[in-house]
């Protein structure tokens, strides 16, 4: 799983196999080790009750929440390539949080192609990718 930050907004990209794991189990976390003791966990997990905040930041883990029905949804569709949900901050403005199915590269390095990727539509449109 891919975790991608910038100012305001938080993406994560799953492949096939994580996407079935989520969709099995109702989450999926993965933990990046710092130097010294500093840990990162971050993940997804399903949530069925009210609304929850979508994303909550504490303890070292970064934890995004949706809810099962669009979980469900994007999980079992394959033209349902992502999620997309605005969480409203305190003092104004909002996060953008992003959940999506993570497509095969197709022009970096070898050894950052995902076999387990989905098929990346540009594939067959002929179009460049777009550098994001």
């Amino acid at each position: 799983m891919k975790l991608r930050v910038k100012p305001n907004s938080v993406r994560l990209r799953l492949n096939r196999t994580e996407v079935t794991k989520f969709a099995n189990t109702g989450e999926i976390i993965e933990t990046i080790r710092f130097p010294g003791l500093a840990v990162l966990r971050y993940g997804l997990q399903v949530f069925s009750g009210p609304s929850p905040d979508a994303v909550r930041l504490e303890n070292g883990e970064l934890m995004l929440t949706i809810p099962a029905v669009d979980a469900r949804a994007w999980a079992t569709r394959d033209e349902e390539i992502g999620l997309y949900y605005d969480q409203k901050l305190a003092g104004g403005g909002s996060l953008r949080i992003m959940i999506e199915k993570d497509f095969q590269c197709i022009d970096g390095p070898r050894e950052e192609i995902d076999p387990a990727g989905y098929p990346n539509p540009l594939v067959t449109s002929g179009r460049k990718p777009v550098d994001e």
